[in-house]
């Protein structure tokens, strides 16, 4: 790989560990024995080579150590992950450690990765979740009704970041902080005061036990904020500038465009602001003062669902030009549907997802509240419908089909939740690929006219149109 006349036939890989000191380490393979890297140590590999890599805790006696996920050249909760050396790279693998406080003993620690729960685990969650949710397990000791633990970060937690309980019974995310729990002096979760380490508080049997067994507390919970990095604040737009995270909390960024010129969104390119000439009808002598204003109408209407309701508004903006020209008002009518009445009959969700009627009722939300908001929502709807009872047949005769669908369906349940609840959403990237798979087979069963509205909403989906029309960012 050349750049600038050089040729490289190899790049470097440092690995970094975040965590308490000596807390972890990673193996990095590329056939033969793996290479055990510590906090800091490189090694070099040949461009374009596959390494497989695999983060470990460094066991001890007296606390549970866990990985919880990758940061820098690496990003996601897998572990072993693979990454591809076409430039120098870094990666972090992350680690917490935990111990009892009092009341009794840890018996497990595990990690959860939050894409993977169903929404009445994960509904209401924080945007950003970047050490994923852990699974505390602790044993009460003797006639002892209350648990803590400590667990201590990776690095010190933002200060506008909470700690969030997440579960079935608490129907999904809250803040766990113990002043809201209980005024301080109950259940709940509170960081030391350098934001290191945070101790949870749980009651046997209580509102925020999630093991029904007397004697067992079970707490699944993590770190969560609006954002842990600047992407996590992106919201995909060019003109609004780029936001920035900020302890926890997202800031707006500045405008880029000066005055004098136009923002245009499509090409993410500031523009100079140019007069209009017409030639009026003034008077006589060099075509000075008077004249008639012109009207330039133009209309954009949205395409038509089964029913819909039309609202109409219309804009009008004086556009101004030199002197001795004619001033033209510029009148804008845009045509969006507001509602749509679905078809009777089964619909392939409902079919994919055997009458769940919690998911059925999301997906109803995403139509009604997100999906006609917009005109390629719109269209999507039409199109769903129009091959509904189609789509409905293949499922039936393809078991198969099926399957895939109802998991990617939940899969992305939690996604079309923060985008009904006014959150940036966030999908997997393996997620997607699900979706695209479906799509294909699908598409082997379908007409051709289905096989061709397929081939555009895949079309879509690759680039990135239907992500950029609805704010959805892709994690990889």
């Amino acid at each position: 790989m050349c750049d600038g006349g050089v040729c490289k036939t190899k790049y470097t890989l440092t690995a970094h560990i975040q965590g308490i000191t000596g807390i972890g380490y990673i193996q990095a393979l590329r056939g033969g024995d793996p290479l055990t890297l510590n906090d800091g140590a490189s090694a070099n590999y040949p461009v374009g080579s596959t390494i497989t890599l695999t983060a470990f805790p460094v066991a001890i006696t007296t606390s549970y150590r866990l990985f919880t996920g990758w940061q820098g050249g690496q990003s996601g909760f897998q572990n072993p992950a693979t990454i591809v050396m076409n430039s120098n790279k870094a990666v972090t693998a992350t680690f917490i450690q935990a111990h009892d406080v009092s009341g009794g003993n840890i018996s497990a620690l595990t990690f959860i990765d939050p894409s993977t729960q169903p929404i009445n685990v994960t509904a209401n969650m924080p945007h950003a979740m970047p050490y994923g949710m852990v699974h505390v397990g602790m044993t009460l000791m003797g006639t002892a009704t209350t648990g803590s633990f400590t667990i201590q970060l990776p690095a010190p937690a933002p200060l506008n970041a909470k700690w969030y309980k997440c579960g079935k019974k608490t129907s999904g995310c809250i803040d766990f902080s113990r002043d809201v729990i209980s005024g301080g002096i109950g259940d709940g979760a509170v960081f030391n005061a350098e934001r290191t380490e945070v101790t949870v508080y749980i009651t046997d049997q209580g509102l925020y036990d999630d093991d029904p067994a007397t004697g067992i507390i079970a707490d699944p919970s993590g770190l969560g904020s609006a954002c842990f990095t600047n992407s996590d604040c992106d919201d995909g737009a060019y003109c609004n500038g780029q936001e920035t995270c900020n302890q926890g909390q997202c800031v707006a960024g500045t405008p880029p465009c000066s005055a004098g010129y136009s923002c245009n969104e499509q090409t993410d390119q500031c523009t100079l602001i140019t007069s209009t000439t017409t030639s009026g009808g003034g008077g006589g002598g060099g075509g000075g003062g008077g004249g008639t204003p012109t009207t330039i109408a133009t209309t954009s209407v949205a395409p038509t669902t089964t029913t819909a309701a039309i609202t109409t508004t219309t804009t009008s903006v004086p556009v101004p030009v030199p002197p001795s020209t004619t001033t033209v008002a510029v009148t804008t009518t845009t045509t969006i549907p507001t509602t749509t009445t679905t078809v009777k009959g089964i619909c392939p969700a409902t079919k994919a997802l055997g009458g769940d009627s919690h998911a059925i009722t999301i997906l109803d939300m995403l139509r009604d509240q997100i999906l006609t908001k917009t005109a390629a929502g719109s269209q999507y709807i039409a199109l769903y419908y129009k091959h509904a009872p189609e789509i409905t047949r293949i499922i039936e005769s393809q078991p198969d089909i099926e399957g895939r669908s109802r998991k990617l369906i939940l899969g992305l349940l939690p996604a079309i939740g923060d985008l009904i609840a006014g959150r940036k959403a966030t999908i997997q990237d393996g997620t997607v690929q699900d979706g695209l798979m479906v799509i294909d087979t699908l598409s082997t069963h379908a007409s051709p006219t289905l096989q061709q509205d397929l081939r555009q909403f895949k079309q879509d989906i690759h680039s990135g149109v239907l992500f950029n029309t609805f704010k959805v960012k892709i994690r990889k």
